[in-house]
């Protein structure tokens, strides 16, 4: 790709999505038992890596929206963001309607892989609390990741508690 800003743009705001609901996959893949514990601990450093990944990006976008002095090109940058954003919301949407349909994918359809009675609202609470758990061990001056965390408090209100 010739834009490079964009394509890292797509790139991070992706992960930023697939990273919350893999923290919660993750967890509760650790708790069901279904893998060995030898294979949790050596993918353990990977989830780890996927939570500075998300640091980084949403700082990068900071300090990039930051540092632009033109307000036309700190507009066109905040703009940018918002596509990028928008067109992995509406794909991952897509993602999640496939499996709602039957898809095999596995960050829209893997929490009913590990759980023999899936729960939404529990899988999205599992979601929240590992994702304030993986953003704990990092420098409180760093920006964190906030989009996920913030939408899905607000999706929670409107589903029914157990």
């Amino acid at each position: 790709d010739k834009d490079a800003e964009w394509a890292f743009l797509r790139t991070g705001y992706g992960e930023c999505f697939d990273s919350f609901f893999a923290f919660g996959l993750f967890e509760l893949a650790k708790r069901s038992g279904f893998f060995p514990p030898a294979l949790v601990d050596t993918f353990e450093p990977v989830i780890r890596e996927e939570g500075r990944h998300i640091l980084f990006f949403v700082n990068w976008v900071a300090w990039q929206s930051a540092n632009k002095t033109n307000v036309l090109d700190k507009a066109i940058f905040r703009i940018r963001c918002i596509g990028a954003l928008l067109l992995n919301a509406f794909g991952r949407l897509d993602i999640a309607g496939d499996a709602a349909s039957g898809s095999d994918n596995f960050v829209a359809a893997g929490g009913q892989n590990f759980a023999t009675e899936f729960n939404v609202r529990e899988f999205l609470e599992l979601c929240l609390s590992e994702n304030d758990k993986r953003m704990a061990p990092f420098d409180v001056r760093l920006i964190r990741p906030t989009l996920m965390p913030t939408m899905i408090k607000f999706v929670l209100n409107f589903i029914p508690k157990k």
